[in-house]
């Protein structure tokens, strides 16, 4: 074999591996996602991603309040920016947020991982769930568990253990923030014994924090009238209290604001000291700009819950609307010095700023 045979050999190799390169390179590419921005609206997480969606992982620390979110395998994109401002914007779309901090670190096999770091309100009891992943967006929701009876306390003859199991572990997967495996158990306990009311109602909720708002009434107003005819001395009337209030809140959502009145209006008497249901009329004479009855019904909250800082804050901007300074301030002051850390608190200290440098004509 002369010399040039070998040369031109040599050549023929090299051109094979630099050929070959961009396919072994994209055999092997590592698929990460990339995260472009982080934000928060009406209490729900929004995380905007690129091109793949990332393994979420929840952590929940019960002291302090909080909650750790991992994405795993996911790096920032060069466009994502978290500064203060849009720390700030995402505090004032969540009303239990007190602070959060993100940052990204290396775990297994040496791949990234963005961790989010949320702190809660000491009153608040979160159950992070992701609702959806649509349209490159990861959205999670922390809502409060129903304060519905436990399983344990029904008994065994109404409920077989099977059923009871089903529901604990229905349970636990929403507690560990996977909202779709708890739907399917609610799903499979309704199908096995449709007169298991907790399950129902908790298949409700699920549909309403996913903002499927027709199915979860569907749902609810079915539970109601199933309830309404038990008998008396069987019927489990904190579950229908909270049914009603979750019906209620779902026409409210839709700006069907009558038929929720209807609701909150039927809870309060049965229970007269079911505070929510008279935060909830409030809410709705507002949005109807009925100010007399919703300064009424705010009242009334704080009236039977002394410490419920949402009302307070109501009550203080639609005294400002009725430029009743006096009452304005006393009442966002009350809001601010319950719940100074929350959106609820900052928001009554903007307002208190706002106030300051206004003249208002004093109504006595």
């Amino acid at each position: 074999m002369n010399l040039n045979h070998i040369k031109k050999k040599i050549i023929l190799m090299i051109l094979v591996v630099l050929l070959c390169r961009p396919c072994i390179k994209a055999f092997g590419e590592d698929i990460t996602s990339e995260v472009l921005n982080l934000k928060a609206e009406n209490n729900i997480l929004l995380i905007d991603v690129a091109k793949h969606y990332p393994e979420v992982r929840f952590f929940k620390f019960d002291y302090p309040n909080k909650v750790l979110i991992e994405l795993l395998n996911s790096r920032f994109h060069k466009q994502f920016r978290f500064s203060d401002s849009a720390k700030k914007n995402f505090l004032s779309g969540v009303n239990f947020i007190t602070d959060l901090t993100v940052g990204s670190a290396k775990h297994e096999d040496d791949k990234t991982k963005i961790s989010i770091v949320l702190t809660f309100n000491e009153s608040f009891k979160p159950l992070p769930g992701i609702i959806s992943t649509k349209d490159n967006i990861i959205k999670i929701s922390f809502q409060e568990p129903p304060n519905i009876k436990p399983v344990q306390e029904i008994s065994a003859e109404q409920n077989p253990e099977v059923i009871k199991e089903l529901y604990n572990k229905a349970v636990e997967e929403t507690i560990n923030g996977n909202v779709e495996k708890s739907e399917d158990l609610y799903k499979e306990i309704t199908a096995k014994d449709n007169l298991f009311f907790p399950a129902r109602y908790n298949l409700a909720k699920i549909y309403f924090d996913k903002e499927n708002y027709d199915q979860s009434q569907k749902l609810l107003l079915l539970l109601i009238a199933d309830i309404e005819n038990t008998k008396e001395e069987n019927a489990d009337k904190r579950l229908l209290l909270l049914s009603k209030n979750l019906s209620g809140l779902a026409y409210l959502s839709q700006n069907i604001y009558n038929k929720a009145q209807e609701q909150f209006n039927e809870i309060v008497k049965i229970d007269p000291v079911f505070y929510e249901a008279y935060y909830n009329l409030g809410i709705s004479y507002e949005k109807i700009k009925d100010i007399e009855q919703a300064i009424t019904n705010f009242k009334k909250t704080v009236e039977l819950k002394s410490d419920y800082a949402p009302a307070y804050y109501h009550l203080g901007v639609l005294n400002l609307i009725l430029k009743n300074k006096k009452e304005a301030t006393a009442n966002l002051e009350k809001a601010f010095s319950l719940s100074s850390g929350s959106n609820i608190g900052k928001l009554s200290e903007k307002e208190l700023q706002k106030l300051r440098k206004r003249r208002f004509k004093l109504h006595t």
